[in-house]
């Protein structure tokens, strides 16, 4: 399948959510603070492919979707809680929260539902703002609460051969006009990637964030975004360290040579 992805000049498919006054007022969305929008959207997509052709492949599925994510989520948190790394975050999760772990299993599962929902869902307006800014918020949240983003990057290839295998019994040789089950596999590769984007530029951003990094220092270049000023929001770390270390250095200096004073004045 040759997917037709979203030219620069044809928007219309990553459509800008306008934040309400009230939510604008209380904090700046994720998509302006990381300087997305839809250019640099339709950038990315036409980079993997992603465009009308995945739209038509995946959208008449969203009803098979909605009856089939439970079934899917509680299928993927099998291998999550088996999984000893995964199972030991869940575990201290629980004994922080003074929740059970039961209790813990039955609220992932309700979020990866509805996960895998929106995946389908996000078809209609060809998984545009919206979608990526839910994506950030995803990873945002992840990132403070310290899930090892291995683990969360690495679920996405036991979600993908779960989801893969759940349309093949429902697929059973069908075909959607000129596509069958190896297009609609293609589109959603194409689509988690994309979701892998979104979670791993969250991921990033959020801790430069959180280590006092102004990522506003800079003014975006149309088209651009956050993520193409990585190498400079290195650089001033690696400054600001310097500087730190400098400073610590002379005040050590001056107390070694303070020290020495002392002792000669005792």
């Amino acid at each position: 399948m040759h997917s037709t992805p979203v030219a620069d000049s044809d928007v219309r498919h990553v459509p800008v959510r306008r934040p309400n006054p009230d939510a604008q007022a209380r904090s700046r969305s994720l998509l302006d603070a990381f300087c997305i929008d839809a250019r640099n959207l339709a950038a990315r997509q036409r980079f993997i492919r992603l465009g009308e052709d995945d739209r038509r492949v995946i959208a008449p599925l969203i009803p098979w979707c909605e009856q089939n994510a439970e079934a899917m989520a509680r299928e993927f948190y099998d291998w999550q809680f088996e999984f000893p790394g995964t199972r030991s975050l869940f575990e201290q999760y629980a004994s922080k929260t003074g929740r059970s772990l039961s209790d813990i299993r039955i609220h992932l599962e309700r979020a990866q539902a509805e996960f895998i929902r929106r995946v389908f869902r996000a078809s209609e307006s060809c998984w545009g703002a919206e979608y990526f800014e839910f994506l950030l918020s995803v990873g945002s949240l992840h990132d403070r609460i310290n899930v090892p983003l291995k683990w969360y990057m690495g679920s996405y290839i036991e979600l993908f051969v779960i989801v893969r295998k759940h349309l093949k019994a429902h697929l059973a040789g069908r075909r959607f006009g000129r596509w069958g089950h190896e297009d609609v596999e293609l589109s959603l590769q194409r689509v988690f990637n994309y979701s892998q984007q979104a979670i791993v530029d969250s991921f990033l951003l959020s801790t430069l964030r959180s280590m006092g990094m102004r990522l506003d220092e800079v003014e975006c270049a149309e088209g651009l975004d956050r993520t193409d000023y990585l190498g400079h929001y290195k650089t001033t770390i690696k400054k600001t360290m310097a500087s730190i270390n400098g400073l610590v250095e002379g005040l050590t200096n001056a107390a070694v040579k303070l020290d020495e004073i002392s002792h000669q004045m005792a």
